[in-house]
């Protein structure tokens, strides 16, 4: 598979998402937590739980999902095959994928 326009910016990635930001946020991840913690509210009672963060970048709403749903099984998608090696640096009890194909032996 030839590489993605995201493969291209995953290097510096999580840096251009912060300076694209307003300052006055403070925190780059105010609103996906917000929106994480408030599904967290909804389903902590709920057992086998399964989370797909589809388009999943460099992991930073996965990390955020394995804070809040610690016993869950994580799951993240990207069509960037670097952002998905980068994620595995920091995260391997993540399952991971740049390919959505049923029974896939894709390795990234």
């Amino acid at each position: 598979m030839k590489k993605t326009e995201f493969d291209y910016l995953s290097k510096n990635y999580d840096e251009t998402l912060k300076r694209s930001f307003p300052k006055s946020l403070e925190e780059v991840n105010y609103f996906s937590t917000y929106k994480i913690k408030l599904a967290y509210e909804l389903a902590k009672n709920k057992k086998n739980i399964h989370i797909l963060d589809f388009g999943c970048g460099t992991g930073t709403s996965l990390k955020i999902f394995s804070n809040y749903f610690k016993s869950s099984n994580l799951w993240g998608y990207d069509v960037s095959k670097e952002s998905i090696k980068k994620i595995k640096k920091r995260n391997n009890y993540i399952k991971l994928t740049t390919n959505l194909k049923k029974n896939s032996k894709e390795k990234v």
